[in-house]
C-alpha cells in the first residue's frame, strides 16, 4: 500500500531543487577550473540533503508513519556542519585572496 500526501509532493519538488543545488554546484567548479575547500564543503551538504530527502520520502510513501524522526535531526546536524565549515573556509580564502590584492590596505 502506498501513502501519498501533500508533504511527499513537496519532497519530490525539494529532492528536484537538491539535484539542481548539486549541478549547479559541479558547474560552477568546472567553470572554475577548481574550488576552494570550503565549496566542496558546501556540495558535500546539498548531496547530503539530496540524500536524507530521497530516504525520507521513500520511508513515508511506504508506511503512515515516518520511521526516521530521530535520523532526520542527526542529518540536519550533519547539513548544518557542513555548510558552516564549508562557509567558514570559503570566508577565509576569499579574506586571503582580498589581503593579496590588496597589499596595503587594512583589513578588518
Amino acid at each position: 500500500m502506498v501513502y501519498w500526501s501533500l508533504a511527499d509532493t513537496l519532497a519530490v519538488a525539494l529532492i528536484v531543487f537538491d539535484a539542481w543545488s548539486i549541478l549547479l554546484a559541479y558547474s560552477i567548479t568546472r567553470l572554475a577550473g577548481g574550488a576552494p575547500k570550503g565549496w566542496y564543503f558546501v556540495t558535500a551538504a546539498f548531496g547530503v540533503l539530496l540524500i536524507s530527502t530521497v530516504t525520507r520520502l521513500y520511508f513515508d510513501i511506504q508506511t503512515p508513519d515516518s520511521l526516521i524522526g530521530d535520523t532526520e535531526t542527526g542529518i540536519s546536524l550533519l547539513v548544518g556542519v557542513l555548510l558552516a565549515t564549508g562557509l567558514f573556509l570559503l570566508l577565509k580564502t576569499f579574506q586571503s585572496q582580498l589581503k593579496a590584492a590588496n597589499p596595503g590596505s587594512p583589513q578588518s
